[in-house]
């Protein structure tokens, strides 16, 4: 079963300024990486199949989307934690900033969307 938990996150500048902000993660147990990794590569092989239908460019979509469905399986089951929301004060501008999601391996780089400077993502 998956676990959702809030956990506090500190946000570093360049310039080696510190803030505190919050991340929502989940975390998923085995069974769940796999039956999600599967759902996501049932999505890409049904774009695969959907791509037979589109003039000229099956040439290469239907390829591509059958390739990418085992590269894509491989990428998921190995995320054990998503972080799904997020935020924080930006070190540098000071504005409140949303944490993208993706996989919540710390640390992590992301955008202040207001001053587009780069912001990395420790565990306290």
């Amino acid at each position: 079963m998956s676990q959702h938990k809030t956990v506090d996150v500190v946000l570093e500048s360049v310039n080696g300024n510190k803030t505190k902000g919050t991340a929502e993660i989940d975390s998923f147990d085995d069974k769940e990486r796999i039956a999600r990794a599967t759902r996501f590569a049932m999505m890409t092989m049904g774009l695969c199949i959907a791509s037979i239908f589109v003039p000229i460019a099956h040439f290469f979509l239907v390829p591509f989307f059958f390739i990418a469905s085992p590269v894509v399986f491989y990428v998921v089951s190995g995320q054990g934690a998503v972080i799904h929301s997020g935020s924080g004060i930006c070190p540098e501008c000071g504005k409140k900033m949303e944490i993208s999601k993706g996989r919540a391996k710390f640390p992590m780089d992301d955008l202040c969307e207001h001053c587009k400077r780069p912001v990395k993502l420790l565990m306290p």
